[in-house]
């Protein structure tokens, strides 16, 4: 017999310090669900998380006052704020930068959110694209190594890998994704 679902619940909730204060109280209480014992299994298990991150947190609440949860990786933007090292974001973003972030932290972002549940078939250069768009919404600078600008290079790089993939003539892309050949002496691999 299936169990009749009463309410589905999204929470963000610092790691290792869920308390029955709100957001978690009110949200819980409302459904009469047991509100320490959600504390104290969700403290349980994002103990080996450093505290106060955000974990993004999904409870399905059941007609019988049983519930289950889970949790996923932190949000992008704070991800983002932590490799820049900036406690927010620009107030006029493209007009003001509020800091720089590095390709190789883009990426490492990227492979943290594709090892979420249900991002296990989307291509890392969409995960990448995504977390682009996030960074530039939040006033920020990607730089490669050198600290040359990288955003225009990429979106470049990823539209004529669309075209080859389309087209199969840019031979050029061809030989730069199976032998991942450095351009502009960093290399690039999609």
């Amino acid at each position: 017999m299936s169990r009749k679902v009463l309410a589905t619940i999204s929470l963000v909730i610092e790691a290792g310090c869920a308390k029955p204060s709100p957001p978690v109280g009110p949200a819980l209480g409302g459904h009469g669900l047991n509100i320490l014992s959600f504390c104290k299994e969700f403290n349980a298990r994002t103990a080996e998380i450093k505290q106060n991150v955000p974990v993004p947190v999904k409870l399905t609440a059941f007609t019988d006052k049983s519930f289950e949860w889970s949790f996923s990786s932190p949000p992008a933007s704070f991800l983002l704020l932590k490799a820049a090292g900036i406690s927010s974001g620009s107030s006029k973003p493209g007009h003001a930068r509020s800091g720089t972030i590095s390709l190789k932290h883009l990426y490492e972002i990227a492979k943290v959110k594709k090892s979420e549940k249900g991002n296990e078939f989307v291509p890392l250069q969409s995960i990448c694209s995504s977390i682009i768009g996030s960074s530039k919404s939040m006033g920020l600078f990607i730089t490669t190594w050198g600290g040359r600008c990288v955003f225009k290079t990429m979106l470049l790089f990823c539209s004529l890998r669309r075209q080859h993939l389309k087209k199969r003539s840019c031979r050029l892309l061809q030989f730069l994704h199976e032998h991942h050949a450095p351009v502009n002496g960093h290399v690039v691999r999609f």
